[in-house]
């Protein structure tokens, strides 16, 4: 069973948009009150008591989570950001590097494409218990 949700700390929904929370105490079988951000701009929900969007068994895109806590690392920010380069030789040859240079370098005669790529992540991020997975 999961933990009840700590609305003094952030959330998010499941798919890691965004929340804002209005209220918790609404007057209805939905009582929590909020929004959440998508590439449109904000829009307004409601959610059962404890966080669920909809009331199945099944885990929901905009079900309410706790946020991951964000990396908290000398010199990083927060979150872990790395860019880099990735030679593709076949969809199951990837090869990643920190500079195109490095990339260049390291090409195989075969690779046919070399691509910026921008990772970023937060703790636990495709863990166990991530609030995006959908166990």
């Amino acid at each position: 069973m999961p933990k009840p949700l700590d609305f003094t700390k952030p959330l998010q929904t499941r798919d890691g948009k965004k929340v804002r929370i209005y209220a918790t105490n609404g007057q209805s079988a939905r009582p929590i009150h909020g929004a959440t951000l998508d590439e449109e701009g904000w829009r307004s929900h409601s959610w059962l008591p404890d966080g669920a969007f909809v009331g199945t068994m099944t885990p929901y895109p905009l079900d309410l989570v706790q946020a991951r806590p964000e990396f908290r690392q000398e010199g990083w920010g927060p979150e872990f950001r790395q860019e880099g380069w990735v030679n593709v030789h076949s969809p199951q040859r990837l090869m990643f590097y920190a500079t195109r240079r490095a990339a260049d370098n390291g090409a195989a005669p075969y690779r046919f494409a070399c691509v910026s790529f921008t990772l970023v992540c937060h703790e636990g991020d495709g863990l166990p218990g991530d609030p995006g997975d959908s166990q």
